[in-house]
């Protein structure tokens, strides 16, 4: 999986937003003084491809949606994803064909990412002894694999 671009939409006439920001080939970098957004655009990546991410306060009030565009087998997915506070979920896929995939759980989401990139869907068990959900999240060029 390569990660192509991100843009962020606002949330009303005075939310935030990204231009489409596009990835480099090899490595991206982000640089800028400390409280410029940095970090939730990190994050918005990782929520992007399933992981339940806790954003600021004000991230939820002024951002809209998140679009995360990927290439799967030289096969591009835009994955757009609503910032929401607490356990909801709108997740929908543009599928290469044009076909538009919709998850409202972030585990039927991940499922779905499995089966793209050909990953057996493992059973994981947390600290108490309880089987969790594997969810994907990308970071460098390793895919791990992280649990609630």
């Amino acid at each position: 999986m390569k990660l192509k671009s991100l843009q962020i939409f606002p949330n009303g006439k005075d939310g935030w937003f990204t231009d489409v920001m596009c990835f480099g080939a090899h490595i991206t970098q982000l640089y800028g003084p400390t409280s410029c957004g940095k970090t939730p655009i990190i994050q918005t990546i990782a929520y992007c491809l399933g992981y339940p991410c806790i954003f600021r306060e004000d991230i939820y009030n002024r951002c809209n949606y998140a679009v995360l565009v990927i290439d799967i087998n030289d096969k591009e997915y835009e994955i757009r994803r609503t910032y929401i506070k607490g356990k909801e979920v709108d997740i929908k896929v543009t599928e290469p064909d044009g076909m538009i995939q919709e998850f409202y759980s972030e585990g039927d989401y991940s499922l779905y990412l499995f089966e793209l990139l050909n990953i057996k869907s493992i059973d994981l068990l947390n600290n108490q002894g309880q089987k969790t959900q594997a969810y994907l999240c990308k970071r460098s060029t390793n895919a791990i694999f992280s649990y609630r």
